[in-house]
């Protein structure tokens, strides 16, 4: 006969204690400014966040303030933090690009190493700017789309 079973927790309950302070801005920017990465008398605010579950890149958070470039939040492991401040994304190599060609740029919508919506200005025409990560097959099915409809394929 054998003992009691036991169970493997969740990944939810073995990351509660983290869980808690990524869901906690005010507990994550004091964790961030412990460490040195983020100022704590700015009044940030949560732009985007999402829990990944078992993958070791478990959380993401993206926080901004008025005062202080946005921050990528990437929560490793048991209790480490990976920051990187916008626009230094690895993941999206083309956001310096766009941000060099747009004044007044604002974010309208920011999604870590996925894709990026700015709106700004250029030769005094107001623009959005998508960038993506996998920005050359969007262009070649946007494309593809727009020649089906110039020759007459797509009504």
């Amino acid at each position: 006969m054998s003992g009691p079973a036991t169970s493997r927790p969740s990944a939810h309950a073995r990351r509660r204690d983290a869980l808690a302070v990524a869901a906690d801005t005010d507990a994550l920017v004091a964790r961030l400014a412990e460490a040195g990465h983020a100022d704590a008398s700015a009044r940030w605010r949560r732009h985007h966040g999402r829990f990944h579950g078992g993958t070791d890149t478990w959380a993401t958070v993206v926080l901004e303030s008025p005062v202080a470039p946005m921050l990528h939040v990437r929560l490793v492991g048991t209790d480490g933090i990976d920051v990187t401040t916008f626009p230094d994304d690895p993941g999206l190599p083309g956001l310096a690009a766009a941000l060099e060609g747009l004044d007044d740029t604002r974010i309208v919508r920011y999604r870590p190493g996925q894709r990026c919506t700015l709106a700004g200005s250029s030769d005094g025409v107001t623009r959005f700017v998508k960038v993506a990560a996998d920005a050359g097959r969007i262009h070649d099915v946007a494309t593809r789309i727009w020649q089906g409809h110039r020759s007459g394929g797509a009504r």
